[in-house]
């Protein structure tokens, strides 16, 4: 039977799925650098640059998008949907 603290624990390490990742040791030992440089575990760099990661491709998705969609069309012209789908306007 369980206690407390250890159904707390098991329940911890069922929402938080370990990764493990083979590195070189020269790739290691720039992460431990990054890391001690930031005072930080190894762990938290790599929780952090996933994180920065995620938002970074989201903000170059859409500057991406808004700089294509403005490229695609001359001032005061309109778009249909049909014409986002394909890529332009049409002719």
């Amino acid at each position: 039977m369980l206690t407390q603290h250890g159904r707390a624990v098991k329940k911890w390490l069922s929402e938080h799925p370990k990764v493990q990742a083979y590195v070189s040791r020269d790739e290691y030992e720039v992460l431990k650098e990054l890391a001690e440089g930031m005072h930080m575990s190894i762990s938290e760099l790599v929780k952090r640059a996933i994180s920065n990661l995620k938002e970074l491709k989201e903000k170059v998705y859409e500057e991406g998008f808004n700089k294509g969609f403005e490229s695609g069309f001359g001032e005061g012209e309109e778009a249909t949907m049909f014409d986002i789908a394909r890529g332009g306007l049409r002719c």
